[in-house]
């Protein structure tokens, strides 16, 4: 009896991968985290979708950004503490950090 050779059943992998920021900016990754999703939704929800320097209402909440008032310089206590404000993207650009 002789042997045959199976095709694989699963794809090849990419071996692409995503580059890490540098570590000057290590503190990027945070954004992208489950942690920080439900922090940002917590300000957003607490200021009712609002603007807190033009006052503008946005549903739309991709438009808005949870923004740290006092920056975190890459602090993971300041990050993760605040305090927070509710901007939309237009403010928010609009600022100097």
């Amino acid at each position: 009896m002789r042997l045959t050779n199976l095709k694989p059943s699963l794809p090849r992998l990419s071996s692409r991968v995503a580059a890490a920021p540098p570590p000057s900016q290590h503190w990027k990754i945070w954004y992208t985290t489950k942690r920080w999703s439900k922090l940002r939704w917590s300000v957003l929800t607490r200021d009712l979708f609002t603007c807190q320097l033009c006052r503008r209402v946005v549903a739309d909440t991709s438009k808005l950004v949870c923004d740290h008032i006092e920056p975190h310089r890459g602090d993971a206590h300041a990050f993760w503490t605040g305090p927070f404000r509710t901007l939309c993207a237009e403010c928010h650009d609009a600022l100097e950090h």
